[in-house]
């Protein structure tokens, strides 16, 4: 949802904002942790949501609305239907924009741990070829500019640095779609994959939505159950499966291509 989307789908103009604040503490979206000490600090928490709400009013906003939606609406209370945003750091900040959006509804949908790292390290892998092979193009640039960036995100180099990840990630979003109450909704992405007519039912629902049948059986069938438990047809991941056995059955999966419920 948004005008100017990312190449995950995610809005730029919320994905900003969120990374502004775990930025003051010395985080990152690779490792977002280090904003709890922000987000427990009262006089930090007011500075945040007061700069968060005057760049919601602000023409800013364009950027998610698109210039002609900024125009008819300027502010979020005058849109019209259900509107929201996709960003993995709403696992850390979701309670703090609670605060001004108090009606909010969050929707958390976890992924298998290893398909996550997995796809992590993969994702590490591709952007450390591109930057390499931008930087050998442009080197002779920085003897007149510095250079912007660096080559990878270096924790996601390995498994093991997803899979910690992974784990604050999920943690931290169970937590805040615990402290969300009814307003909180958790499910698992590969329950979606696999009954996606059933499972999206729910989150209609769930949001209040209404949509009819024939619609919700045109989205259902674009999804591709075979993305569910990628993993099992790769003998190295498997067996990271098996050595992360406890971690993964501590938010509901077993080593193989099983869920478990997760305990209460």
């Amino acid at each position: 949802m948004g005008k100017r989307l990312d190449w995950n789908h995610e809005s730029i103009f919320f994905k900003r904002l969120n990374e502004w604040l775990i930025r003051q503490s010395s985080g990152g979206r690779e490792h977002a942790e280090p904003v709890r000490a922000l987000l427990a600090n009262d006089e930090l928490c007011v500075l945040a949501l007061d700069y968060w709400r005057r760049s919601i009013l602000s023409p800013r906003l364009a950027g998610y609305l698109g210039a002609a939606g900024y125009l008819r609406h300027r502010k979020p209370a005058r849109f019209v239907g259900p509107w929201g945003w996709k960003d993995p750091c709403n696992s850390y900040t979701a309670g703090l924009w609670r605060q001004l959006f108090p009606e909010a509804k969050i929707i958390h949908v976890r992924r298998h741990g290893v398909d996550v790292a997995a796809s992590l390290e993969s994702r590490n892998t591709w952007m450390f070829d591109k930057a390499k092979n931008k930087y050998e193009r442009r080197r002779w640039l920085y003897a007149f500019r510095a250079r912007r960036g660096g080559f990878a995100n270096v924790r996601w180099a390995d498994f093991d640095g997803g899979m910690d990840t992974w784990v604050e990630y999920v943690g931290a979003a169970e937590q805040q779609t615990e402290a969300a109450g009814k307003c909180g909704l958790s499910l698992r992405y590969e329950d979606l994959l696999a009954r996606p007519h059933e499972v999206l039912a729910d989150v209609v629902r769930f949001c209040g939505i209404k949509i009819e049948d024939d619609r919700l059986a045109q989205v259902s069938s674009m999804i591709r159950p075979s993305r569910a438990m990628a993993f099992v047809n790769d003998e190295r991941l498997r067996r990271m499966a098996r050595k992360y056995a406890d971690v993964l059955a501590r938010f509901g999966y077993t080593p193989d291509n099983e869920s478990a419920d997760p305990p209460a």
